[in-house]
């Protein structure tokens, strides 16, 4: 767009020309038509100056560049740089005589049948390196791999078990009692170690022998007996030390021996029936042996054994009085069995019948016992029971003297209803004339 002239007319207010109107509006498309043009020359100004700027910037890069290149005239020179061939390497012609070539393969197996003289052969799988002698390919160690493939030499030999254990102690020093400590050598310590082991056999000889074991004289082959004083039991077997201290021997009581007066722990004997009387204290006029046991100042126990009996009785003392002596219980003492009246036996049993008297020997002669008379209904025995009501039914045992015992029948029945006598069977009907008896025993005492 071009700026456009404003149409004045040839003379004033001629009316030839522009109107306000129009003529206002070709200077505001004048003035915008100047705005454009100068933000286009301002923009072309602007990239005028960014352009002679990367001029510059590139100007200085080509600079760096040739100052860092090196001069062809250099290359491959004597005291200039070497160069790269194609596969990336120095070219052998410029390395100094004595650099060797390297030369990579597969495997050993992969090597020319004869080699170069001056060249190292490195095998790619194994890492190995190979010179050749001129008749072979030898191998090239950096490292023997372990101190086994290093001989050992005259002065700074091997370090070994045997050599340590015949090391002499040069230098040992044994006048040092202090504990080990983590900084001590070797030496140091096993002469601590041995002062302290002397003092310690010195300190235990000296009193070995103090007081009640002046007797010993050497710690070695120790067999004498230590004495009781000495802690020991003044025995070495087990019944000679029991004699020694005084255990499971017993006492023997003299003739006269009031048991009231044996008060303190121990075991005593009386081997005499004339010795043991009532009005001593013992608890039957017979021989036997008496185990005493204090508990304190105020109470003693007392257990007397008959030497042919077996039979035990027991009192204790409580201050200054004693408690009657008591037989303790036992299967001696106490015993239990069946009778069979009539005849009969354990295998069989016989039958008794109304109105009978039958008597059988005690199984405890001499003794009081009690004594249960059973029948048997239905396979299973029962007391039979008694009831009277205008004669007598039931079954009775009972002892008529310390030898004989005795069973008794009812009258008109040996057992009746069950309800009337109080027997376990159930009977609803009149009861039995007869039936098979046996009689249960007990000794209650000696």
């Amino acid at each position: 767009m071009s700026i456009v002239s404003l149409n004045l007319g040839a003379s004033e207010n001629d009316g030839a020309g522009q109107n306000l109107r129009s003529g206002g509006q070709v200077i505001n498309a004048n003035f915008a038509e100047l705005d454009q043009r100068t933000l286009t020359a301002q923009a072309t100004a602007d990239a005028a100056a960014g352009s002679a700027a990367d001029a510059g910037a590139q100007a200085s890069r080509a600079q760096a560049k040739a100052d860092a290149a090196i001069p062809a005239t250099q290359k491959g020179q004597p005291d200039g740089v070497a160069t790269l061939d194609s596969s990336g390497v120095v070219p052998a012609s410029q390395l100094p005589s004595y650099v060797d070539d390297v030369l990579e393969f597969a495997s050993a197996a992969a090597f020319p049948v004869t080699g170069e003289t001056g060249k190292i052969y490195v095998t790619i799988n194994a890492n190995s390196q190979y010179r050749w002698s001129g008749s072979q390919y030898i191998q090239l160690s950096a490292s023997p791999g372990s101190t086994d493939a290093v001989p050992e030499g005259t002065v700074n030999k091997y370090w070994t078990n045997a050599r340590t254990i015949a090391s002499v102690l040069t230098g040992l020093v044994t006048t040092n009692p202090s504990a080990i400590a983590a900084a001590d050598s070797i030496l140091g310590a096993l002469g601590k170690l041995q002062r302290q082991i002397t003092d310690a056999v010195t300190a235990l000889g000296n009193k070995a022998t103090n007081g009640a074991n002046g007797d010993i004289t050497s710690l070695s082959g120790l067999t004498t007996a230590l004495s009781i004083a000495q802690g020991g039991t003044g025995a070495k077997s087990l019944a000679a030390a029991q004699t020694a201290l005084g255990i499971n021997s017993a006492i023997n009581l003299p003739t006269g021996t009031d048991l009231n007066n044996i008060q303190a722990t121990g075991f005593y004997m009386q081997q005499a029936n004339a010795n043991a009387t009532l009005a001593l204290n013992y608890p039957v006029a017979a021989a036997g042996s008496l185990v005493s046991v204090q508990l304190g100042s105020a109470i003693t126990t007392q257990t007397y054994t008959v030497y042919n009996t077996g039979e035990q009785y027991v009192r204790s003392r409580y201050v200054a009085v004693w408690s009657d002596w008591r037989l303790t219980i036992t299967d001696a003492t106490v015993g239990f069995a069946y009778a069979y009246p009539n005849g009969g036996t354990e295998a069989a049993p016989a039958t008794i019948t109304i109105n009978s008297r039958y008597t059988v020997a005690n199984p405890f002669p001499g003794h009081e016992v009690i004594v249960l008379a059973e029948i048997l209904i239905g396979g299973k025995w029962g007391d039979a029971g008694w009831f009277y009501s205008s004669g007598g039914y039931g079954t009775k045992g009972s002892q008529l003297d310390l030898n004989t015992l005795v069973v008794q029948t009812g009258a008109t029945r040996v057992s009746y209803t069950s309800n009337a006598s109080g027997d376990p069977f159930g009977q609803t009907a009149t009861g039995l004339s007869s039936a098979t008896c046996r009689l249960k025993v007990w000794r209650v005492h000696a």
